[in-house]
């Protein structure tokens, strides 16, 4: 039986860990087995289809400061299981902190990277020449699969070949409407450098000075967000399902989004099929869908947070323009659902032929 590997650092709740999985779930079916190895394990995982094998590389949770001493541990368990995997095997690896398994896997399997993000930007300014020199090696020397065009464009400006696009996409559980506008702004609290939540917690401290705080929502799936945004008052959802979600982004107007980077970026997406209009800094990924008039809605990165929450109260007043906005969200949503999955189609059926 041919096997599937999938390599991931853990199964937090994140677009990108959803995004990896799904695309490995194309592969099952009678022909195939279905392997995850996961790195670290996560208070919150995401829950896999019984027919996917998780083995687990450690006991650990990731940490910053642990981590130089676990990874021979996690390292060492999974060079086992890759030497002895079998040649038909198809081994995908995901973020930098995966790429390692490339010294490892069996010179007649096939082996690919599913680009999510810049992973060659990742890390502090002391690393980050380090980083970006790993990183950019082993890309030239394995098979790209970039899930976005934004990532593809950059990767060929720095003349790294790609093997072919997964043109990822909001699941279509967020084609969701709602009458019931709970909320006046939803803010989505998310760990990481390039994430950012020091200004999306200063804007949602702005805004909360300025409205009435219980007409601000905020999603976060690290407890360590749970006291500051508890002294705010605003209403609170932690880690919800995708279902719940798309309910809430249903009931909320605006989607204030701060991220530095993103390879794709499916918040603001998610809202959009949602009706939830997106005001975001520009951080390249939602380049890709917020085209035609939602282009104005991102904001340059040098402008401040107060200015973007002041540009989000002058866009709440104008109850027509919003209502158009939230129309051509929901618009370029459903165009694209379609065009996507077309694509995602034709690149599993060229993996699966090779395998």
């Amino acid at each position: 039986m041919k096997k599937i590997i999938l390599i991931l650092p853990s199964l937090k709740i994140s677009g990108g860990t959803y995004e990896a999985v799904n695309f490995i779930l194309e592969f099952i079916g009678s022909t195939y087995e279905v392997c995850v190895l996961v790195m670290w394990h996560e208070k919150n995982s995401i829950l896999l289809d019984n027919k996917v094998k998780i083995i687990y590389l450690s006991s650990f949770k990731a940490s910053k400061i642990l981590a130089i001493f676990q990874m021979p541990i996690i390292i060492m368990n999974a060079a086992k299981y890759l030497l002895f995997s079998g040649k038909s095997s198809q081994v995908f690896m995901t973020h930098w902190s995966t790429l390692w398994a490339k010294a490892f896997i069996h010179q007649s399997s096939d082996d690919y990277i599913l680009v999510q993000g810049e992973e060659w930007n990742f890390g502090s300014p002391l690393f980050k020449k380090l980083i970006y020199q790993f990183v950019t090696k082993i890309y030239r020397r394995t098979r790209l699969i970039p899930f976005s065009l934004s990532l593809e464009a950059q990767l060929n400006d720095m003349n790294i070949d790609v093997y072919n696009k997964y043109s990822i996409w909001a699941d279509p559980v967020f084609l969701k409407k709602s009458k019931n506008k709970k909320y006046d702004f939803i803010f989505m609290l998310r760990k990481g450098a390039a994430k950012r939540s020091d200004l999306t917690l200063a804007g949602i401290r702005y805004l909360s000075r300025l409205i009435t705080p219980n007409r601000i929502l905020a999603v976060f799936t690290d407890e360590e967000f749970r006291s500051c945004l508890t002294e705010l008052g605003v209403h609170m959802m932690y880690s919800p399902n995708k279902t719940k979600l798309a309910s809430l982004y249903s009931e909320s107007r605006l989607l204030l989004f701060f991220s530095d980077s993103e390879g794709f970026g499916l918040p603001p997406l998610e809202a959009m099929g949602c009706g939830c209009v997106p005001l975001c800094r520009d951080s390249n990924g939602p380049r890709i869908y917020m085209k035609s008039r939602l282009q104005k809605l991102l904001i340059k990165p040098d402008v401040s947070v107060y200015d973007i929450c002041d540009h989000a109260l002058s866009l709440l007043a104008d109850k027509n323009e919003l209502a158009s906005l939230a129309k051509d969200s929901e618009d370029i949503f459903s165009r694209g659902l379609a065009a996507s999955k077309a694509d995602r189609i034709a690149t599993i059926r060229s993996i699966k032929g090779k395998g």
